[in-house]
């Protein structure tokens, strides 16, 4: 769908189709929320083995600073033509921002590290790290 948006000229915008767990694609809202809800029951459902270690060497210093290298790599190494999350901000249209965007996504990265919190948006989505 990106790709062929993109060749189109089209701005590239969030997906609005969701496979269900038979395969078939949802289309409505409603449909897709049940695709959604279904897909969390079954992920927080899951038990995770873990061994039960929860001790963890204290770290101390000053916070590492986020590098534009480390972005721009980070960028690079994301897929395209996924669908996006809640701010249907894609990695194409972060990409096409060019420096802005880095410079963006650079600032957003400090302040998490900062210890600034995380944006809602990422407590409901699946980041990659730096």
């Amino acid at each position: 769908m990106v790709k062929t948006m993109r060749k189109e000229g089209r701005d590239v915008d969030g997906g609005r189709c969701m496979r269900g767990s038979d395969g078939r694609p949802s289309f409505s809202d409603k449909d897709r929320e049940s695709v959604w809800k279904e897909h969390m029951e079954r992920i927080m459902n899951d038990e995770n083995e873990w061994d039960q270690v929860t001790d963890a060497a204290m770290l101390e210093g000053p916070v590492e600073r986020a590098s534009w290298e480390e972005v721009v790599k980070a960028m690079r190494n994301m897929k395209t033509g996924k669908a996006t999350g809640l701010s249907e901000v894609s990695v194409e249209k972060i990409a096409a921002s060019e420096e802005m965007g880095i410079t963006v996504m650079k600032k957003l990265c400090q302040d998490v590290m900062d210890g600034r919190g995380i944006p809602d948006d990422w407590k409901l989505s699946v980041v990659v790290l730096i």
